[in-house]
């Protein structure tokens, strides 16, 4: 039986508005995460070619994206009884590429068009500039350790009086 947690919202904090919905649900064994989401070019984008799909969010976004991944990877796993740690992602191949994200600059998140672990898509005919970002739960959980492994790097370079 599939079983449906907690959805959150993810807000830009300038001005304060909304970019998305996160939602996450499960199986047994296995989660997905959906990311509903309305492009807004400069805060939240995403776009898809024949080869790549390529996530563009303000850091600040970014950081709370992160964030909310990771609760509802851990929703998941408490849900179907799991210890609720996500450690790193367990998937074969890397799913994504993350880039960017120096303090105040936009992080970039990419991958290949052809994963069947990220699906991008209009959310229905006729909704417009609405899409969804649907990601099983290892794409979720090596998203979650990329953006922060990238975020602390960047911090570190810059307390390091460098740049990333």
């Amino acid at each position: 039986m599939e079983m449906w947690g907690s959805s959150y919202l993810i807000q830009d904090v300038e001005p304060v508005r909304l970019i998305g919905i996160i939602g996450a649900s499960t199986e047994a064994g296995a989660g997905s995460v959906r990311v509903s989401f309305n492009q807004d070019p400069g805060v939240f984008t995403v776009t898809q070619t024949e080869s790549e799909g390529t996530l563009v969010a303000k850091w600040d976004v970014a950081l709370r994206l992160m964030a909310l991944l990771h609760i509802v990877t851990l929703q998941n796993k408490i849900l179907r009884g799991e210890a609720s740690e996500i450690g790193s992602a367990s998937c074969g191949a890397c799913v994504f590429t993350v880039s960017g994200g120096e303090r105040g600059a936009p992080v970039t998140c990419s991958w290949d068009a052809a994963t069947p672990d990220v699906e991008y898509k209009r959310v229905a005919e006729g909704t417009g500039d609405q899409f969804e970002l649907v990601m099983t739960e290892e794409a979720a959980i090596e998203l979650v350790t990329d953006l922060a492994e990238r975020i602390a790097a960047n911090g570190a370079a810059t307390a390091n009086g460098g740049g990333p």
